[in-house]
């Protein structure tokens, strides 16, 4: 586990591996600055395999592991914001 400084990251739960029984195996937060975090398997980790496609805050050390950035969940929970509409339609003045 990293022990860098503690992080907090706001994103959508994303599917990144698969076992042979086709049951997501590996998930990644797909971060709202436009990045992907690994999430490490350790900690909070295995409970984010359940909430794929679910926006999620969470709390944890981010790593630079093979190239990629894998975060270490300390703590974590559902992002209950209102959603941003992609496109925003003004009335006709």
């Amino acid at each position: 586990m990293d022990t860098g400084p503690l992080v907090t990251l706001k994103g959508i739960v994303v599917a990144a591996g698969w076992d042979l029984n086709g049951a997501v195996s590996a998930v990644d937060i797909a971060g709202y600055d436009e990045k992907r975090y690994r999430v490490a398997d350790e900690l909070m980790g295995p409970q984010l395999l359940k909430l794929v496609k679910e926006r999620i805050i969470a709390q944890g050390t981010v790593a630079s592991k093979n190239q990629r950035n894998v975060i270490y969940v300390h703590r974590f929970r559902l992002d209950d914001d209102e959603p941003v509409p992609a496109v925003v339609v003004f009335p006709q003045l």
